[in-house]
């Protein structure tokens, strides 16, 4: 809620200005739900959706405040270094802050990245069919120890029954 607090803190001060931009930053994850990330996709999809939902308040109220959403994929830091488990697409915290610090310049309001890792979990989150969503999942992120095994089949659909 850390967020929130703050948005709530700042906002108000920056509209006065006539101009201004609130950066949030979530994470790809936050367009689909990935294994052993239950709260931190959870809470990364709320900041995504938040942001969307302040910039169409804030464009409504003609403050000239914008809000960008960063959304990053895995990048190389201490913290990544101690994960056990593949991290597609990882890329140098350097890059990572050029993307950014290029995409906050032209004023962008959703910055996502790695462009592949993007384009591999917004499809499940937004345009896949339920049924399919978990073996793509599968498919994103994998146990290390697991990379080289096949993957389970798919679930055939059951058909619902209502009364």
């Amino acid at each position: 809620m850390g967020t929130v607090d703050c948005r709530g803190a700042v906002v108000p001060h920056m509209g006065g200005g006539g101009a201004g931009r609130l950066a949030v930053v979530a994470s790809v994850t936050g367009f689909a739900a990935l294994p052993m990330a239950a709260a931190y996709g959870a809470s990364k999809a709320f900041l995504i959706s938040m942001c969307e939902s302040l910039r169409a308040d804030l464009a409504g109220e003609r403050s000239g405040v914008a809000v960008t959403v960063i959304a990053p994929g895995f990048v190389t830091t201490d913290l990544t270094d101690q994960n056990d488990f593949e991290m597609p697409f990882l890329i140098e915290a350097a890059a990572a802050a050029a993307i950014i610090a290029d995409g906050l310049e032209a004023g962008r309001a959703e910055i996502a990245f790695p462009r592949r890792m993007d384009l591999a979990l917004k499809p499940i989150g937004r345009r896949l069919p339920g049924p399919l969503r978990p073996r793509h999942v599968a498919l994103t992120a994998r146990p290390r120890h697991l990379s080289l095994l096949p993957l389970p089949p798919a679930p055939l659909a059951r058909p619902s029954v209502s009364c």
